[in-house]
């Protein structure tokens, strides 16, 4: 790479600054976009693999792909072209770390940051998805961890053995090529079968989601033909038996993620990512899972725009909605307030009273004759009268058959005056 050197201008716009990143198969440098006036991260290919067609067609494809993605969780791609007969790709330039430093320094990391970090992935590769690639190398070190003034942000790197399945397009891989990093690669993957889809590649996300909870690789060994062996052969080990604090439903979730069969796994990014965000409800029941959500989610704005901590109601943990990140907090639905009843219970009281106090008057019995009524006009017949008094309508009472006795008077009755009756006729 001596041909390259700070100054440089490349493409006529993109002067390089300093190398930041080098590897087997080339460099990295920062540069200045001299048009935009912005930072980016210039990808040369090693000058050693340019007279290899497929490492320059696999080059070309890190681009293609990166480029048609056009998604915020995927790094942005400027420019493709040649400089002094070296390959190179244009890309934004991103400050923060990948997952491979992230975890070197912090085995373990915390259930919402895990889920924070699979939900970028899942959104990364749904969008891949549709668009029928399937990047088939996602390990640490091709995903980045974004810090750049005060964003957090999920990005997903290097599609260069990317395999897009259209139709009539020829593969740069063949059949029996095994292509990607043995740890992350999915049996079927490790097979180098053609019939290999997009269930590889959540596949990896198991993987990696198991090693950021547990600190552990869920198939390991000694060498290269170990690892396959282990992949293809060995039993998925508990993560709860690596850690803890996870739980039996930690447990189940990566059985199925990281189920031998792909029928048996997720079927598609989305599933996963839902999956995933609900472990955090059955990881913060105890003390310290909630201590270790809440210092997680103050410490990152932009997880706690993701993943809200699960709502409690007496023993039941309910775990609250889940919104897409960076885009704002989710809108609670308040409880509805709780209706007014005291009206009813005071009109029920008043119906009461009054069909007591009815029941009350209307049924107390005759003490003595004093309390009968008495004949008021001067017609009715002398002897024995008899009155029959219906009980009204929806009024309990006591309906009977009163008995008058009127004794005979010793002289005619005087006739009476229309004063006697109070002015009535």
């Amino acid at each position: 790479m001596s041909s390259l050197q700070a100054g440089t201008l490349v493409a006529g716009k993109f002067q390089l600054e300093r190398e930041i990143g080098s590897g087997g198969m080339g460099a990295v440098w920062l540069a200045q976009n001299t048009q935009l006036d912005i930072p980016v991260a210039v990808k040369f290919m090693v000058a050693t693999a340019v007279d290899a067609p497929e490492i320059t067609a696999r080059f070309e494809r890190e681009a293609k792909a990166a480029a048609q993605l056009r998604s915020p969780y995927v790094i942005q791609i400027f420019e493709h072209g040649t400089h002094n007969g070296l390959p190179f790709i244009a890309m934004e330039y991103l400050e923060g770390e990948d997952l491979r430093q992230r975890l070197k320094r912090e085995p373990k990391l915390p259930m919402p940051t895990v889920v924070w970090i699979v939900d970028g992935l899942c959104r990364a590769l749904a969008r891949a998805h549709e668009l029928s690639i399937i990047h088939r190398d996602l390990k640490p070190a091709n995903i980045f961890l974004v810090n750049q003034s005060g964003h957090q942000g999920v990005k997903v790197l290097d599609f260069g053995i990317a395999k897009v399945k259209r139709p009539g397009q020829k593969l740069i891989t063949g059949t029996g090529d095994m292509m990607g990093t043995p740890h992350y690669m999915s049996p079927e993957q490790i097979d180098a079968s053609s019939q290999v889809d997009h269930r590889a590649d959540l596949w990896s996300v198991g993987v990696l989601t198991f090693r950021m909870l547990t600190g552990k690789l869920p198939f390991n060994g000694e060498n290269m033909f170990s690892v396959v062996s282990a992949v293809q052969q060995q039993p998925l080990p508990k993560a709860s038996t690596l850690a803890p604090e996870l739980g039996p439903e930690v447990d189940a979730f990566f059985e199925r993620a990281l189920a031998k069969n792909p029928a048996d796994r997720f079927q598609t990014a989305q599933e996963l990512a839902k999956a995933t965000v609900d472990l955090t409800a059955v990881t913060t029941t105890s003390p310290a899972g909630r201590k270790e959500f809440a210092t997680t989610v103050k410490a990152s704005p932009d997880i706690a725009a993701l993943i809200q901590p699960p709502v409690r109601r007496g023993v039941e943990t309910v775990p609250s909605t889940i919104v897409v990140p960076h885009i704002g907090k989710p809108r609670q639905a308040s409880a509805p307030p709780a209706p007014n009843r005291t009206w009813l219970f005071v009109t029920l009281g008043l119906v009461l009273f009054v069909i007591v106090a009815a029941f009350v008057v209307n049924s107390r019995p005759a003490s003595s004759d004093d309390d009968l009524p008495t004949p008021i006009y001067p017609s009715q017949p002398t002897g024995v009268a008899t009155v029959q008094q219906d009980a009204p309508p929806a009024v309990p009472t006591v309906s009977a058959i009163q008995t008058i006795r009127v004794p005979p008077p010793s002289a005619p009755p005087k006739p009476r005056s229309p004063d006697d009756f109070g002015g009535r006729r």
